[in-house]
């Protein structure tokens, strides 16, 4: 399901205009990881906290938290809305 939803998101971000700009795998820490994207000036990070087990959008130079969801909460319409957070 997280899978799922991880290309979701990824689509998601790149159809607003988004490039991934890095990605960092951490397999260890419970299979978390974050992709950080960017449009022009604008950046957003992606979280999945693996041991929490949410989504976690983030934006702004010192990456403050935009929306967190967890995987159960996203689904239709809810998706778009948790990515409308990296345009605000």
């Amino acid at each position: 399901m997280t899978a799922d939803l991880r290309v979701l998101l990824d689509e998601g971000l790149l159809a607003r205009g988004y490039a991934v700009e890095a990605t960092q795998e951490n397999p260890e820490s419970f299979g978390s990881w974050y992709r950080d994207y960017v449009r022009g000036e604008k950046r957003v990070r992606l979280i999945w906290d693996g041991r929490d087990r949410w989504f976690v959008l983030q934006g702004g130079k010192k990456w403050h938290d935009l929306a967190i969801k967890r995987p159960a909460d996203l689904s239709g319409d809810a998706l778009d809305e948790f990515l409308a957070h990296a345009d605000s």
